[in-house]
């Protein structure tokens, strides 16, 4: 942080304390924003990780069917097959 010429001799009780000051909110915004981010990123898995299971619980579901209408045809196909 520079100061100007006018400044320069204007001194203040808080004259060293603002620059502190400064550089600690400074940092807190940076953590804030690092905190964020990795809050936002913990979202986007959780989310895509929901998405993911629901996927799979769906074709789990939709084979299951298909197994299921298979054998009933065979079945289906076993009976005919014995009574002509």
């Amino acid at each position: 942080m520079f100061v100007t010429e006018r400044d320069r001799f204007i001194k203040t009780p808080n004259a060293q304390v603002l620059p502190a000051t400064e550089e600690k909110e400074k940092k807190r915004r940076i953590q804030s924003a690092k905190i964020e981010i990795i809050k936002q990123h913990n979202q986007s898995l959780s989310k895509r990780v929901e998405q993911d299971t629901l996927k799979q619980d769906l074709l789990d579901q939709n084979r299951l069917k298909t197994k299921s209408q298979a054998v009933i045809t065979h079945e289906q196909v076993k009976i005919l097959s014995i009574s002509c």
